[in-house]
């Protein structure tokens, strides 16, 4: 009897941190657009000394609080995203392109993670699909495209922001900051569509484990049969 290692209690730990994560990110775009609208004051001198010890104290705490979450989030989800791409071969019901390993070692290795979490999630969501019996399910993978697009296009310009400015001087902080909303918001975009993503292979999951109970237990029917 095949038996898959249950990994629905993962995706809810992931999808409860990721949760979190979007308020955190949500706080964070208000402070920054808070912090926006006090640089411009500033550049007028129309500001305390109070209001900007305020504003710097209550970014950086968002900002603590946003890091101490994703990284939970990276460790639940590469959890979670391991134990989905390895249960694809023990169901023995289809071979994954990749070894399991690679579902949590390819987010870390230098230009390899630009495409290959990629492929790994498209494994996980046509493959699982097609392990089902009968194939319950049948949905499209376009969302894991615009998802690794939008990802990697925050990426690069996160990068870029903390890479080439300085901010040393209001205007440089203002530039800074509203960069920061602008790809705060496309991260929070990237967000929302895996967490629909990691919905959905939950489905694709609990389908292929009721699909393999089912073929076992019209196994155990024909056999008995045979024995009457």
């Amino acid at each position: 009897m095949i038996v898959l290692p249950d990994n629905s209690q993962r995706a809810k730990n992931s999808l409860i941190a990721f949760y979190v994560l979007g308020f955190i990110q949500i706080a964070f775009m208000i402070s920054a657009f808070l912090q926006y609208l006090l640089l411009k004051r500033m550049q007028n001198g129309d500001y305390t000394q109070q209001e900007a010890t305020t504003n710097d104290i209550r970014h950086q705490i968002i900002a603590y609080a946003n890091i101490a979450v994703y990284l939970i989030c990276i460790v639940l989800f590469i959890l979670w995203f391991r134990r989905a791409y390895n249960n694809l071969n023990l169901s023995n019901k289809a071979n994954t392109k990749y070894a399991e390993g690679w579902a949590a070692g390819a987010w870390f290795v230098p230009f390899i993670n630009l495409a290959r979490p990629y492929f790994i999630m498209q494994e996980i969501w046509e493959k699982t699909q097609e392990a089902t019996h009968n194939l319950i399910t049948n949905k499209k993978g376009k969302i894991i495209g615009w998802w690794w697009v939008i990802w990697i296009i925050n990426n690069i310009g996160t990068n870029f922001i903390n890479r080439y400015f300085k901010e040393t001087s209001v205007e440089e902080l203002i530039i800074s900051t509203s960069a920061s909303i602008i790809f705060n918001f496309i991260e929070l975009v990237a967000l929302v569509l895996l967490i629909i993503i990691m919905k959905n292979v939950m489905v694709f999951e609990k389908n292929l484990h009721e699909s393999l109970l089912k073929e076992e237990e019209s196994e155990s029917e024909d056999k008995l049969n045979f024995v009457i």
